[in-house]
């Protein structure tokens, strides 16, 4: 199927990231997560730059080399306190900041492609969160609570 698609992601290209003229579609791809925050007028997101700093440790070590076919896939572990590594707070902004900035495009997309239908993909590489039903200040770990799996937006 992705063969009748074509990749528009480039600097010189005309958005969306993808459209398929087989089946009159076009694709925004765009990710998330609740790592993303504002200092100092600036975003930040020290996962992303650990994760960067590791993957250009293995390209540098040579390792990649060695497996020429192999995908790395790196998670990395900040060290830093929960409430400075990720926030509900700061994924409930990121979310409405990268989805609302996409959707200020749409118009340009049917210029490009007119007649075609959009989807927006997003990658949400957030936590997972736990919604309780009681509002408790902290959850010490094994300590019971009742509440809900928070369900992806």
């Amino acid at each position: 199927m992705w063969k009748n698609w074509i990749y528009s992601g480039g600097k010189s290209d005309l958005p969306p990231d993808f459209y398929s003229d087989n089946y009159k579609l076009m694709m925004d791809v765009m990710r998330v997560d609740d790592h993303t925050h504002k200092v100092k007028g600036k975003f930040i997101n020290e996962t992303n730059a650990k994760e960067s700093k590791i993957q250009n440790e293995l390209k540098s070590s040579g390792l990649k080399d060695n497996f020429p076919n192999a995908n790395f896939i790196v998670n990395a572990i900040t060290d830093l306190p929960t409430e400075k590594d990720h926030r509900y707070l700061w994924y409930k902004e990121m979310f409405t900041r990268v989805l609302s900035e996409h959707n200020k495009k749409v118009e340009l997309y049917n210029k490009n492609h007119p007649g075609y239908k959009i989807i927006f993909f997003v990658f949400d590489e957030s936590s997972q969160y736990f919604q309780t039903y009681s509002k408790a200040d902290k959850c010490n770990f094994g300590m019971e609570v009742e509440g809900i799996l928070h369900f992806f937006i």
